[in-house]
């Protein structure tokens, strides 16, 4: 197995085997690791091969996902984000990681917005070391969004076991074919079923430090349920998976009072074999969970509250922030 950033690149780890444990398998065939992340211009998201992107394309247009938009990551990459709060973006920290806040453009409700800093979560360990979790970032925007209804975070019980909508702007493509080069910045939403956490996919990655704040998805074919990786067999009736550019989209889920909330962060994903197509069936991908005291504290300390006053300190030094901005 292999894996990747969903930035469009990354490392490789190899493992070989035949294994089938509990919910766990292991096929004969090489998977890959790969962060599924940021990309070339690219519509978001892959679909089962007998199913329509239109119908994917329809559900992110529905006024619950508003808030969910694209990212340029200053010109070094292309990746997906969601408003939290009038003037702030919540992302991949693997994104911001490549620019300074300043750099970053995000188009949200037809319009684009200028970033004027950027913030990586303070357990964020950085892209060579992006299994271990955390890969969440944040950015303060210009100038307030208006006419789009930021989006709230999730801070239930685990969603281990329950259907997600990812939200994004990535590569589209088709489970048989994998995901599509030149489809990026189409908004496309999708559901999946969150299988276990990160920490779980050990048995693939013995000698990998992977955290449980990663949560897994896999990609279940209709026709060869053998390839599944984790969890059920069955894929769902719409089964949805990230593409390249789909890094920083939210997974999005119900929570109780009827609200959808985001709960996740696209992170990484896994390839089938060294130089495969990225969104064929048998892939996983994780995203970072939000719903994590280290994750929702953070952002209620970063974010100020709504109409919180704000003064502007200059020579401020920010380094548990680990704040990046651009100083003329």
């Amino acid at each position: 197995m292999y894996f990747a950033n969903t930035l469009y690149g990354a490392y490789f780890l190899r493992y070989t085997g035949v294994q089938e444990d509990g919910m766990i398998r292991k096929t004969g065939f090489v998977v890959s690791l790969v962060v599924v992340g940021l990309g070339s211009l690219a519509n978001a998201g892959v679909c089962r091969h007998d199913r329509s992107l239109s119908y994917h394309q329809a559900l992110a247009a529905e006024s619950r996902f508003q808030a969910a938009g694209s990212v340029n990551f200053g010109g070094q990459g292309f990746g997906s984000g969601t408003l939290i709060a009038p003037g702030w973006l919540l992302t991949a920290a693997h994104g911001t990681e490549l620019t300074t806040g300043s750099a970053v453009r995000f188009t949200v409700g037809g319009q684009t917005y200028r970033g004027v800093e950027s913030f990586e979560h303070p357990l964020w360990m950085g892209t060579s070391r992006i299994t271990e979790g955390y890969d969440v970032a944040l950015v303060r925007l210009e100038e307030a969004v208006t006419g789009v209804v930021p989006a709230q975070i999730y801070a239930g019980e685990s969603i281990v076991g329950r259907e997600a909508m990812l939200v994004g702007a990535g590569l589209t493509g088709d489970g048989l074919a994998g995901q599509q080069p030149g489809t990026y910045g189409t908004m496309h939403a999708g559901l999946n079923t969150i299988d276990m956490t990160a920490d779980g996919l050990s048995v693939f990655f013995p000698s990998t430090a992977l955290s449980s704040n990663g949560l897994v998805i896999d990609f279940d074919n209709p026709i060869t349920p053998v390839i599944n990786r984790t969890g059920s067999a069955t894929p769902l009736a719409y089964e949805f998976f990230p593409g390249q550019g789909d890094s920083g989209g939210a997974y999005w889920v119900e929570d109780s009072d009827g609200v959808w909330k985001v709960a996740s962060i696209q992170s990484w994903g896994t390839l089938n074999a060294v130089g495969a197509n990225f969104g064929q069936y048998g892939n996983m991908a994780v995203s970072a969970k939000l719903y994590d005291d280290e994750v929702l504290s953070w952002i209620a300390a970063t974010v100020p509250a709504p109409g919180t006053l704000v003064m502007a300190i200059p020579f401020g030094i920010f380094a548990s922030r680990r704040r990046r901005e651009f100083v003329q």
